[in-house]
């Protein structure tokens, strides 16, 4: 490859798509974080009841609740950032496009296209740009939503009995 600017849109596909990798990743990691504490801590497992909510204080109460929504929403969007992603296109760098896109590139050869790569590396790019913008929207939900049900956790357990 000699143009330095279908060099760089190669790079970026490799970087956009290791970034979709991360974010999946870290998706995992909180999903299996608030599995984790939801099977192995008995006052997690305690807040989720609610008739011991309900019997709780009023502050232990809303620190509960707190708990729970915050790790309810994180696991909805640590859920939602490993769901399948796609974008509409013809990208030869997609599946679904193929074969057609098998044949868009017989024909670019045989017509000696020197701009169709860059033309489909630009085109993946921009699709890959646009997955890796929702998935890390929605990891950073999760990574929050992570960290207020430690503090919540946190609470929790420093509130004396009976507040």
């Amino acid at each position: 490859m000699s143009d330095p600017y279908l060099q760089h849109l190669t790079e970026a596909n490799r970087i956009f798509a290791d970034q979709i990798k991360n974010a999946d990743q870290k998706a995992a990691y909180v999903f299996t974080f608030l599995l984790a504490m939801l099977v192995w801590s008995s006052e997690t497992r305690h807040a989720f009841n609610w008739t011991n909510l309900l019997a709780a204080p009023p502050v232990a109460r809303v620190v509960s609740l707190c708990l729970c929504l915050s790790i309810i929403a994180a696991l909805i969007a640590s859920v939602l950032v490993v769901a399948p992603r796609s974008r509409p296109g013809r990208s030869l760098f997609y599946w679904g496009a193929w074969p057609a896109a098998g044949e868009r590139l017989l024909a670019a050869r045989q017509a000696a296209d020197e701009a169709f790569l860059f033309d489909e590396y630009l085109q993946n790019t921009r699709t890959l740009a646009a997955i890796c913008h929702s998935k890390y929207r929605t990891v950073t939900f999760a990574l929050r939503g992570v960290l207020c049900a430690v503090v919540a956790y946190a609470v929790l357990l420093a509130l004396p009995e009976g507040v």
